[in-house]
């Protein structure tokens, strides 16, 4: 029987185990929202986290890389080799090209068995300071249809092989990728034999196999362009080696053909026109921009381009190298030029031809080396064995440079007598963009200079290549008493623009792409 004294013994242990009870459940709840609390606020936005010092260098070092492939970044080059020499270290890093021959020592090119295709990032980030091409708005979402075109361009000293993937759904046209390989020696070599001419290209049509899909091959348009070398050969032995190209083709390859010619020298500074001002996005807009001039420069000739508009007129004696293009809904009327005669190698022979006189050659014999000290070239540089062409006599000369130092004056004198028959546009008023490609990009180190940059270059220049002052001076002079452009006028070489060659064949391919698709 329960007493007063146990029923409050009985209350006050339920007491106590409800508030004990209380405590253990507070306890539990101030845990569960302290954990909650601190896990709101460690979660940071994703794109706010910073990566471990380790990371960040190997990042900045990957920009760097990125940085110094890219040949318009405008950023000074330090050192004294040019950038167009191949870093071994980095041979791998090759983009834009899903095969690669191999030249074995005999010259002769075979196809490399271990090749392996190399896919493009399309959503990867542009490296530093990368342009980037414009495009159209105006694009179907559900549009994916890629168009390609094979361009074969049977070079002098080699033939080259542009295979280009086209998103035709974009206009213009967006370049998607480009595979590009090249061989040697070039279709001229081979003088009389012309099948063997036109098997030389077996490699570099295997290659286009490769690339381009079975389903579209047999619409898709190639063509075959020579050039200076193959000019050379004379019209009766080029004109025999490409109607066998086009036979070998027609036989053995299930492509489109739709060109096999010589092109001229204008008609190559034209493509290179078109080349790099469809990279830099300045033609085939809804609007039209200012474009940029192109100089070419190659072994035997040198070419320009520009358009013509009401604030860039040519003079009088240029009227002849007009043409009118139309490319989209734009037309341009283009000046352009080719100078037989003042290529680099030309030039070369012509410099070097001032400082002797005629009538000693012809005296000496094949095995007699005449001395030659010339001011254009580096203190204590030697170029040995250089052959000179006299109407009815080769010399070979030894040419050394001065004693003590580059002679810029005395050179510049003699380069200059280069031009004395020289009839160009007078450009010291060009107010657009100027690019130098080939042998202006191969001779320089920078990618944004002056004139007075390239002069100063050629009082710095590795001994390893003897004739490099000299090339350099005699740009100057083409630049400057050729052109008539300020020495102090901005300009810029480009090898490549984007990852892309910037020769005249993406240039030939954008017409190619416009007849095929019409």
């Amino acid at each position: 029987m329960l007493n007063t004294r146990n029923v409050r013994l009985i209350v006050a242990v339920i007491g106590l185990f409800g508030i004990f009870a209380f405590f253990a459940s507070s306890q539990h709840s101030l845990v569960q929202h302290t954990a909650i609390k601190q896990a709101t606020d460690n979660t940071k936005p994703i794109d706010k986290i910073q990566p471990p010092p380790q990371q960040q260098q190997e990042s900045v070092q990957k920009e760097v890389d990125e940085d110094e492939k890219n040949t318009l970044q405008g950023l000074s080059h330090s050192g004294t080799k040019p950038p167009y020499e191949i870093d071994d270290t980095k041979a791998n890093d090759k983009v834009l090209a899903d095969t690669s021959l191999n030249a074995n020592k005999g010259g002769s090119v075979v196809a490399n068995k271990d090749n392996t295709d190399t896919e493009i990032d399309t959503k990867k980030k542009p490296a530093l300071n990368e342009q980037t091409i414009p495009q159209d708005d105006d694009v179907n979402e559900n549009c994916s249809t890629a168009e390609y075109v094979v361009m074969v361009d049977a070079g002098s000293t080699g033939s080259r092989v542009h295979v280009y993937e086209f998103n035709t759904c974009i206009q213009p046209p967006k370049l998607i990728k480009e595979t590009f390989e090249m061989l040697k020696p070039g279709l001229s070599s081979f003088d009389t034999d012309v099948v063997g001419a036109a098997k030389s290209l077996d490699p570099l049509l295997k290659i286009a196999m490769d690339t381009v899909p079975v389903e579209k091959q047999k619409q898709t348009p190639i063509a075959v362009k020579a050039t200076a070398g193959l000019r050379l050969l004379g019209e009766e032995k080029s004109t025999n080696t490409l109607n066998q190209v086009k036979t070998h083709l027609q036989t053995n390859y299930p492509f489109k053909i739709q060109d096999i010619s010589v092109i001229t020298g204008e008609e190559e500074a034209s493509y290179s026109w078109f080349t790099i001002n469809y990279l830099l996005g300045n033609i085939g807009g809804k609007e039209k921009v200012p474009t940029a001039a192109v100089f070419d420069l190659g072994g035997g000739s040198t070419q320009i381009v520009y358009e013509v508009d009401k604030d860039t007129a040519v003079n009088d004696d240029s009227v002849d190298g007009l043409m009118e293009y139309t490319y989209g809904d734009a037309s341009y009327k283009l000046y352009q030029n080719s100078y037989l005669g003042f290529g680099l190698m030309s030039a070369r022979q012509s410099i070097i031809k001032l400082l002797m006189k005629e009538e000693d050659a012809k005296q000496t014999t094949k095995d007699t080396n005449v001395e030659v000290v010339h001011p254009c070239l580096a203190p204590g540089a030697v170029a040995t064995d250089v052959v000179v062409n006299f109407d009815d006599a080769k010399v070979q000369v030894n040419v050394k440079g001065p004693a003590t130092k580059t002679e810029v004056a005395e050179c510049r004198k003699i380069t200059d007598k280069v031009f004395s028959s020289f009839k160009a546009p007078n450009l010291s008023n060009f107010a657009n963009e100027i690019y130098l490609i080939s042998y202006f990009f191969d001779r320089t180190i920078g990618s944004v200079m002056t004139i007075d940059d390239i002069v100063q270059l050629s009082k710095l220049v590795d001994l390893s290549d003897p004739m490099w002052a000299l090339d350099l001076n005699y740009i100057s002079s083409l630049l400057t008493t050729g052109y008539n452009i300020a020495s102090d006028k901005e300009i810029k070489t480009a090898k490549t623009i984007n990852d892309n060659e910037v020769g005249w064949c993406l240039g030939a391919s954008l017409f190619l792409l416009k007849e095929n698709t019409k």
